[in-house]
């Protein structure tokens, strides 16, 4: 089964896989970002972050492989009276426009070691001067949990990746922790975690 079929799998049923709360870490940081700016998603899955931020005034683009994942994000969306631009796309494959954003945001969006370099490029090329880019992701000490994330060491992050990827940006937060996770039934636990928030110098 290929990566797209895996997760219209994991989508398929009428509930939410990982819930419809924000993404915690994103919820304590997005009062960094501009009000009513434009915000880019990759990985969106069924949309409870960016249906989220939709609510507080952001015109939020998502970026996700998965049909029924950005289809459940739309009737989310639409449950909550707002609007949210979806595209169906890999992540690793879409370019967004460059200097187009005024934050992005990669929560749990699990992808190999050699291509998270490309990955970090295209977000940190949309962002415009002064914008904001919000990370969370599994550690490779999350191997040994069973609370979420890959099976796949190689998709796990390790903190040296920030600073050799990003080595232009403003690291407001650079942030190993554990912390116990409670969206849906596949984030649930205590996990072993990267925080980041980096702005782009003006």
């Amino acid at each position: 089964m290929n990566e797209k079929n895996m997760w219209d799998e994991r989508f398929k049923d009428e509930g939410f896989v990982y819930g419809t709360k924000p993404n915690g870490f994103l919820e304590s940081v997005a009062g960094k970002f501009k009000p009513g700016g434009r915000l880019l998603s990759l990985g969106a899955g069924e949309g409870r972050n960016e249906v989220w931020l939709a609510e507080r005034g952001f015109q939020v683009t998502a970026v996700d492989s998965s049909q029924v994942g950005l289809d459940k994000l739309q009737r989310l969306a639409a449950e909550r009276g707002v609007q949210v631009e979806t595209i169906f796309a890999n992540a690793l494959d879409y370019i967004p426009q460059a200097g187009a954003y005024d934050a992005a945001i990669l929560i749990f969006l699990h992808v190999g070691s050699q291509l998270r370099p490309k990955l970090h490029d295209s977000l940190w090329s949309a962002l415009r001067p002064g914008g904001f880019l919000a990370m969370e992701q599994f550690r490779r000490e999350q191997i040994e949990r069973e609370s979420g994330g890959p099976r796949n060491i190689d998709m796990l992050y390790h903190s040296e990746e920030i600073p050799r990827d990003f080595p232009h940006a403003d690291i407001l937060i650079h942030q190993v922790l554990e912390r116990d996770l409670d969206e849906g039934a596949l984030h649930l636990g205590a996990a072993c975690l990267l925080q980041v928030l980096a702005r782009k110098p003006d």
